[in-house]
């Protein structure tokens, strides 16, 4: 799979989703590649930071970067970490990332 291939998988969502929060404005976050982001996030939990969205898309320059919607539950506040600079070899790390988050929002409406 490739950037374009991976971005196209997240065009199919019906609808836009808010990158602020209207409660905080401490809500969004950026990182300046996929590896820094892995750094800070790839360990967090999986109950307390919920991925329910991620958005790859290309800005007026054709380059990549992708969006992590998150709720934390337990406090419930919604996040949106912005990932900038994405490239080709990162798509695998995105790939083996978003594999057990997807598998936890199945769970969560299979059980």
């Amino acid at each position: 799979m490739n950037l374009q291939q991976l971005s196209r998988l997240s065009d199919q969502h019906s609808y836009c989703c808010s990158e602020s929060n209207y409660y905080s404005n401490d809500c969004f976050h950026e990182f300046d590649s996929f590896d820094e982001y892995l750094n800070e996030w790839n360990d967090a939990d999986l109950d307390y930071n919920m991925l329910f969205r991620w958005d790859l898309k290309q800005d007026d320059e054709g380059i990549f970067y992708l969006q992590l919607f998150f709720i934390l539950q337990r406090k419930g506040i919604f996040m949106c970490e912005q990932v900038n600079n994405i490239q080709e070899s990162d798509v695998n790390k995105i790939l083996e990332y978003l594999k057990p988050r997807k598998e936890y929002i199945k769970n969560l409406w299979n059980n």
